[in-house]
């Protein structure tokens, strides 16, 4: 298989909050992880699994979904190209090793 270096942008969609006192807050990425590696080159995997810590402040808050795309370059990636890959909207809390 052929190594390409990717960009990879995960979207968390839904982020579920029990009291409404937190509307405010937010969950955010950290620690992202391709193949137990922090940004890679040359994946060679047939499946990349991915990995993500969430961060934030307050109770109660949860992932309920996930979109994990992939772009060859970054302008593609801001502009909403995803060339190479759209997992689309995954409804799950999951955030390791998700291939």
């Amino acid at each position: 298989m052929r190594q390409l270096q990717i960009l990879v942008l995960i979207l968390l969609f839904s982020t579920s909050i029990t009291h409404s006192i937190f509307a405010n807050s937010i969950l955010t990425i950290d620690n992202l992880r391709i193949e137990y590696h922090e940004n890679p080159s040359g994946i060679d995997v047939e499946k990349p699994r991915f990995s993500w810590v969430l961060k934030g402040e307050g109770r109660n808050l949860f992932q309920s979904a996930y979109q994990i795309v992939v772009s060859s370059d970054i302008q593609k990636l801001n502009a909403g190209d995803w060339d190479i890959w759209d997992s689309g909207k995954v409804n799950s809390n999951s955030t390791n090793q998700i291939e």
